[in-house]
């Protein structure tokens, strides 16, 4: 009996470890993929991205083309143009989603683009960020919609 418990325990020792979360992946939760597979080397680009301010405000093409949302009234926003400068950047990381209020959303474009969207799971307002593969290969952040509505 002591060998099964034994037994057991190794195994929910083993089944907590293997879910961890893997420096491989993305660190989000929610990971939606809608075409295709997220580039290997943009895994730990991400991570860095959100981690490390300096290396964020270089690795985003300057001024940001974008969208941001305006409300026209009580019940709807337009989404206009956008150009978002270094001067003014708040810095985007990854904890100011939660994953039971959010959605992650992701789609591939061969290994060169990546596009996200994270949505709010209660209503159909999100984010958009397009990264992209530079001729030197490191990724940067080319194009940001803040909160708008999804339709």
């Amino acid at each position: 009996m002591r060998n099964l418990s034994l037994f057991a325990f190794s195994v929910s020792v083993l089944l907590l470890l293997s879910c961890q979360n893997n420096s491989n992946q993305l660190p989000v939760s929610d990971q939606v993929l809608t075409n295709g597979a997220i580039p290997e080397d943009f895994h730990s680009f991400y991570e860095k991205f959100h981690s490390d301010s300096q290396f964020q405000l270089t690795h985003i093409s300057w001024p940001l083309s974008g969208k941001t949302g305006i409300q026209k009234d009580s019940n709807s926003t337009d989404t206009v143009d956008k150009i978002w400068e270094k001067e003014n950047w708040r810095m985007h990381k990854l904890d100011a989603f939660d994953p039971k209020d959010y959605k992650r959303e992701w789609e591939a474009v061969g290994d060169i683009l990546v596009i996200e969207r994270i949505t709010a799971r209660a209503v159909p307002f999100g984010i958009e960020r397009r990264f992209a593969k530079r001729p030197d290969k490191e990724w940067e952040l080319i194009f940001y919609s803040d909160t708008h509505e999804f339709k």
